[in-house]
């Protein structure tokens, strides 16, 4: 298996590679350059998958890999977060999976992730 080789979601057209790099543990990096290093590794070796959710250190990982991937083409990428678990601002943890609750989370992430207003230019997992 070439983690570099591009695989088709089924039922989609979306195309990713088959090894993808999670921003969790990108979130624990030491600072922004760091993450943005790891990334820029990522990339030079063919990924084309990152992964991430508003939870990893409280919307850092979202936040930092999406700054790591802004001046990337966009199309030829696939960013993936999560929906439903949430830091609240008073630092409680929350759940929320409901309709609206999902709009304002998918809302919230592309933000954080730097990656504009429509979820059609996203692939939220």
């Amino acid at each position: 298996m070439r983690g570099t080789e591009r695989r088709t979601l089924p039922g989609t057209d979306i195309a990713l590679s088959r090894l993808g790099i999670g921003g969790g543990s990108l979130a624990n990096a030491r600072g922004e350059e760091m993450v943005r290093a790891v990334a820029d590794a990522a990339w030079d070796a063919g990924l084309r998958h990152f992964d991430t959710a508003a939870f990893h250190a409280a919307g850092q990982s979202e936040r930092r890999l999406g700054d790591a991937l802004a001046a990337r083409p966009r199309d030829e990428f696939v960013l993936s977060t999560k929906v439903g678990r949430f830091i609240r601002p008073d630092g409680r943890e929350g759940f929320d999976c409901t309709a609206s609750g999902t709009e304002a989370a998918i809302g919230t992430a592309l933000e954080r992730l730097r990656m504009g207003g429509s979820r059609s230019s996203s692939s939220m997992t």
